[in-house]
């Protein structure tokens, strides 16, 4: 997963949202606060299992990522 302010410069977080029989996945943004930005991802695998899972990325951390 990669992020971007601009669109064009992205940071890519090294942690795989799947290690192993990844197929396709989708991720989307499902609220957002003054801080946090909060998504949904739906993981489909190779054997035809698919997923849902939640996750929480803080806007101050993403801005210091996007700053060096």
């Amino acid at each position: 997963m990669a992020f971007s302010k601009d669109g064009v410069n992205f940071k890519v977080i090294p942690k795989m949202m799947v290690e192993y029989n990844a197929y396709r996945s989708s991720v989307f943004p499902k609220s957002s606060d003054g801080e946090h930005i909060n998504f949904g991802a739906v993981v489909a695998t190779k054997n035809g299992v698919f997923t849902y899972r939640e996750f929480q990325l803080s806007k101050k951390k993403m801005d210091e990522a996007l700053a060096k």
